[in-house]
């Protein structure tokens, strides 16, 4: 038996895969950057103004709902950590070989 008579194929235009982290579903918005900023900057300032629309009560997210900024600018933030602590201490190091 054809399995055209079965059941109605046909073709939707969807995600191409389902897509998980920590066991939760996940979608992804790309920001890109806008002249003048950098892609960390537009990055930094969706930030501030989700953090702030949430504090405010402007937006309020569902149970179980939550974002997270990953990709350039999680490693941006992560190298300007790091170097917080590791640039003064090679300074320090030079100064005390000096």
């Amino acid at each position: 038996m054809p399995l055209g008579e079965l059941a109605e194929i046909r073709y939707e235009p969807g995600p191409q895969s389902i897509k998980s982290e920590d066991a939760r579903l996940t979608g992804y918005v790309v920001f890109d950057d806008l002249p003048g900023m950098t892609e960390v900057e537009v990055v930094g300032e969706a930030r501030d103004r989700l953090d702030r629309a949430v504090a405010g009560g402007e937006l309020t997210l569902p149970p179980g709902v939550s974002y997270v900024f990953a990709g350039s600018w999680e490693n941006h933030s992560r190298a300007t950590a790091r170097l917080r602590v590791v640039l003064p201490a090679a300074l320090a190091a030079i100064f005390l070989v000096l």
